[in-house]
Formats: C-alpha cells, sequence, structure tokens
C-alpha cells in the first residue's frame, strides 16, 4: 500500500465521498470555523480531537481524519491483501462484484451504507471504526473463557462453540490450549437473559450435558448438547440456542 504522503501538495489529496472533489489540509479549512467548533470525522464517526489532524472538502462541507483518507489500507486481520476505502450512497443496491450487501466480518453490522473497507478478491468487509480498533487480535473476556482468545487470520467455516454455527462472514477468535472456537459477534452474548417465552431467567452454559435430549424452545429443533446454550435457572428444563436468543437481545437483560 501507498502510504499518505503529507509533504505532498495538499490538491493530490482526493475527498474519499467524491472523488472529483479534492480535499484541503487544516490550515486553509480553519480560516473558515470557530476555534470552539468540533468536527467528527465522516468516515470513522469519530470525533476530530486535534484540529491538526484533518482534511475538510469545501464542496461536500465535510471533514476527514488524515488517517482516514487512504484509499488502501493494510491490516493483520486481513494480511494477504490491501483494503479499499469505498463509499455505497443509500440509492446503491449491489455490493462490489454484483452480490448483494455484505456484513462487517468484526462486528456483524450491515456495510449496506457509508463507508467501508473491501477487499473484493475475498469478499471481506470492515467498518472504518472496526478497522482501526487497536484491541483486535486478542481479547480477554473472563466471562466467556478464561484464557486469552486469539484472532484467526483464515477465512474458514469452524464451527462456533457458542452458538453452534459456521459463518465464514465473522471474525474467528481461538483458544489454542482449550480448542475453543468462537465468533466475535458471540464473545459478549450476556451469561443471563429473559425471554417473553419463559417465566424465568435463562443462563448460559457450555457444559456438555450427555444424559440430556433437547428441543430449542423457540424453534422447537433439536439442541446440541456439545454446544452453547441458555437453560433456565430454575432448573424448568426448558433451554434455547444461543442463536435463537439473538433475537431478543434488545430486550431487557441482567
Amino acid at each position: 500500500m501507498d502510504s499518505l504522503d503529507h509533504s505532498s501538495p495538499p490538491t493530490t489529496i482526493l475527498c474519499p465521498r467524491r472523488r472529483s472533489h479534492r480535499l484541503s489540509p487544516f490550515g486553509s479549512a480553519l480560516k473558515e470555523f470557530s476555534s470552539s467548533i468540533t468536527f467528527s470525522c465522516y468516515v470513522c464517526h469519530r470525533k476530530i480531537k486535534h484540529l491538526t489532524d484533518f482534511f475538510w472538502c469545501h464542496k461536500c462541507t465535510l471533514a476527514y481524519h488524515k488517517k482516514c483518507v487512504e484509499p488502501e489500507i493494510k491490516v493483520p486481520y486481513h494480511p494477504k491483501h490491501p483494503l479499499q476505502l469505498l463509499f455505497r450512497s443509500p440509492k446503491s443496491t449491489l455490493h462490489v462484484g454484483g452480490s448483494h450487501y455484505n456484513k462487517c466480518h468484526c462486528c456483524g453490522e450491515n456495510t449496506h451504507e457509508g463507508f467501508y473497507y473491501s477487499c473484493s478478491i475475498c469478499d471481506f468487509d470492515l467498518l472504518p471504526g472496526c478497522a482501526i480498533s487497536l484491541n483486535i487480535l486478542s481479547i480477554n473476556y473472563p466471562k466467556r473463557h478464561d484464557h486469552t482468545l486469539t484472532y484467526f487470520p483464515r477465512i474458514n467455516s469452524l464451527t462456533c462453540d457458542v452458538c453452534a454455527l459456521s459463518d465464514d462472514k465473522c471474525f474467528i477468535y481461538v483458544c489454542y490450549q482449550c480448542d475453543f472456537v468462537v465468533h466475535k459477534t458471540c464473545i459478549y452474548l450476556p451469561t443471563t437473559i429473559r425471554i417473553s417465552r419463559h417465566d424465568h431467567r435463562l443462563s448460559f452454559t457450555l457444559i456438555p450435558h450427555p444424559n440430556k435430549n433437547w428441543s430449542c424452545g423457540v424453534c422447537r429443533q433439536r439442541v446440541d448438547k456439545n454446544y452453547g446454550r441458555y437453560s433456565c435457572v430454575k432448573d424448568c428444563d426448558y433451554v434455547v440456542h444461543s442463536k435463537c436468543t439473538k433475537r431478543f437481545m434488545g430486550r431487557k437483560r441482567t
């Protein structure tokens, strides 16, 4: 990837939203505004903390971090190819390559509108906020697992031990010590929840139970006792797939 050369003339920096527009450096932009005005970067949506660290598009009236206007970036969690900075307008209906909207491989949110980074070769997308995240290669979250979870850099359909699904559109983290595999989006699932289908709280567990045969209280399908699930804290023998509880995640939980 060619790094952004800040010694080059400012007029060589193009607006990532409208490539026909040129960006101005912070010096000329500051003349138009009061020093008390705050800005957020239009790419990553984070506040611009230092007014000497942004570019300004006069035609779009939008601000950008210097690091966010690079047309390509390299990230350690997709080492094979650089990622291109792309913009999808609300009127757009197709993803690069002709497929429908993808989801961010890190957080699972749709990349249906606005900026995103993409590798068209691997069909790999990241939202800007995830692309610049600093703590993504390893995660320590004892509520989910006792050991450090390490990012698994290959796109692979490994089965998640929490939700029992194989999804190559999600970041995978592993514990090599325990042979534990988990989607990044499943790491932070709550330990206890309430759903409208049952009177009591449900608690998450990964402990295998060889002598039980359950059906999910939501979808009525068999629950694989070798993977994560939610069960009643009152021992009602009520069990729900982890994947089936996600539709209730916006409701009251503990």
